[in-house]
């Protein structure tokens, strides 16, 4: 039988596991690491358990860290981009209470 966490549909015993931990985990305020391969879903589960929590209704701001490789400056400006500077608020700031999600 089917078994649904927002959007998302399985069958499989092992991915209803992962949707029971992941609708636990968004009733709480703990932070959440999803790892898999690339194609596996890992952005729309981040998606429903922000839905699912205290969070929704506050921004969802995804973060590419492909941005921290490289040179001293390059990391300069990953830090202003993540914290921001006087001039502009960096995405931490703009989620306001909400999500980053860290795209690597």
């Amino acid at each position: 039988m089917p078994y649904r966490f927002g959007s998302l549909i399985t069958i499989e015993e092992k991915v209803k596991e992962i949707y029971d931990r992941s609708r636990k985990l968004a009733a709480t305020d703990l932070s959440l690491l999803i790892q898999r391969e690339e194609g596996t879903g890992k952005e729309q589960l981040a998606v429903t358990v922000h839905r699912y929590s205290s969070r929704d209704g506050k921004p969802f701001i995804k973060v590419d860290a492909k941005l921290l490789k490289g040179s001293r400056d390059k990391h300069d400006r990953f830090f202003r981009y993540l914290f921001g500077s006087r001039k502009k608020p960096g995405k931490i700031l703009q989620a306001n209470g909400g999500t980053v999600m860290f795209i690597p």
